[in-house]
């Protein structure tokens, strides 16, 4: 049973959508909630103890009745506390949005290296799988001494850049905030600050997909929070918005020619289709630009763009064109009425 399964059972006791049994096992807090009122846990001891209970009442709740333990009540009971408690974090809006950390934690062994960099340069990190991640200045960064399992799991508090080493058996994973970074090999940048800030993942090379387990799926009946993030490509990035709990793409700052350095075009046009000069940057930048072919079929560009960014680029073109662009879900938008 994951987390969303539990939210989900929560909500439907609020409901009053539950069996009996479920009922049951939720209401035994409430009857010894002044007893326990006093009782202190520190918090990650009670993430800890919201996740085994939670399997434990799930497990206990599929039990046909001949085979439930004569101690299945008390169990329940015990179990109920734990899921009661983060339940009043979670519908008051207080979640505890530090569980993702503790739940990564607890899949793959223990993450049970922590480095800060307390300096005002880039410190390196070289992790078992000969993955670099390059710090900036106040990151810090947790991962297990060597990885095993499925999954390569590190949690990222700050600003990195991650190099990693190709491993398509074992994914790379990145949990920041409430963001998760899936990859296979690849080079991004991610950028968090403390719990509940907005998380920025920038992708340099490579692939990779980026989602919240707090957000709910796109795909209507899935239970994978994978199916409602995005997927990234060089220049490309994503804004996970904490406040408004949603993740906006577009293009990065300062987009970075994708083409090997024998391969890039030379950006000199004379009296050239506006068509070609699209096709350029596209391939140029790894990006898609949409505009309306026929509309501007008959135009024509005589321009030199060596030196500039993309965005520069951009600005000359439209310029020319008397037009406009915009990103839009990290696509080059251009607006014209035509020449």
């Amino acid at each position: 049973m994951d987390d969303q399964d539990y939210q989900a059972l929560l909500k439907r006791y609020l409901n009053g959508d539950v069996t009996a049994e479920e009922r049951a096992a939720l209401d035994a807090w409430y009857d010894a909630l002044d007893e326990r009122s006093q009782t202190l846990i520190p918090e990650s001891q009670q993430l800890q103890l919201m996740r085994k209970n939670w399997n434990a009442l799930h497990a206990e709740l599929l039990l046909p009745k001949s085979q439930k333990p004569v101690f299945w009540k008390y169990a329940v009971a015990a179990c109920a506390a734990v899921l009661v408690f983060a339940s009043i974090f979670w519908f008051s809006g207080e979640k505890p949005k530090s569980a993702i950390y503790e739940f990564a934690a607890a899949t793959n062994g223990a993450v049970n290296i922590e480095k800060t960099n307390g300096t005002d340069k880039p410190m390196d990190v070289i992790l078992s799988d000969k993955s670099v991640i390059s710090l900036e200045p106040g990151a810090k960064i947790r991962y297990p001494e060597q990885f095993s399992g499925q999954r390569r799991e590190v949690i990222l508090e700050g600003d990195a850049f991650f190099k990693v080493t190709k491993d398509a058996a074992k994914p790379f994973i990145v949990y920041a905030g409430e963001v998760v970074t899936k990859v296979l090999g690849t080079s991004f940048r991610v950028s968090a600050g403390k719990s509940g800030n907005d998380v920025t993942v920038a992708v340099k090379t490579g692939r990779v997909s980026v989602f919240s387990p707090n957000l709910t799926s796109q795909t209507e009946g899935s239970r994978d929070p994978e199916t409602g993030g995005v997927v990234l490509t060089p220049n490309q990035q994503v804004v996970f918005m904490a406040r408004e709990q949603r993740l906006v793409k577009t293009l990065v700052e300062n987009p970075d020619v994708v083409l090997p350095s024998v391969a890039q075009p030379k950006f000199i046009f004379d009296n050239a289709p506006v068509d070609e000069i699209f096709k350029k940057l596209e391939q140029a930048y790894g990006v898609t630009i949409v505009y309306d072919e026929t509309l501007l079929s008959n135009c024509r560009v005589t321009t030199s763009m060596e030196d500039e960014n993309l965005y520069s680029k951009l600005k000359i073109i439209c310029t020319l064109l008397n037009a406009s662009y915009k990103i839009i879900d990290a696509q080059i938008v251009i607006d014209s009425k035509g020449c």
